[in-house]
């Protein structure tokens, strides 16, 4: 549970993760520590920033690009790492 100390040493108010198996909500609500699931997140940060969220994600996909050696859809990236709300609010 390194991840919950340093979350805790930190004074975090969540985690950001998929693996809901290994961040039990009571045993985090005992910290004072909430799970939040990536696309979800993200979605809000998008919902707040929009332009700031699609300059990040045209940079990670450029970078996709630039390590795959070919063309890299937004739409496949985006479904391809779980980000299913991210990819309907920034409409791909």
């Amino acid at each position: 549970m390194h991840v919950l100390a340093t979350a805790i040493a930190s004074g975090a108010d969540a985690i950001i993760t998929f693996n809901a198996q290994d961040f039990p909500g009571h045993v985090l609500a005992a910290e004072g520590i909430t799970r939040r699931d990536p696309d979800g997140f993200l979605w809000e940060v998008q919902s707040h920033h929009p332009e700031a969220m699609a300059r990040v994600v045209e940079t990670v996909r450029a970078k996709a690009e630039a390590i795959s050696g070919q063309p890299v859809p937004l739409k496949a990236l985006l479904k391809r790492v779980r980000l299913y709300r991210l990819a309907k609010a920034m409409g791909v």
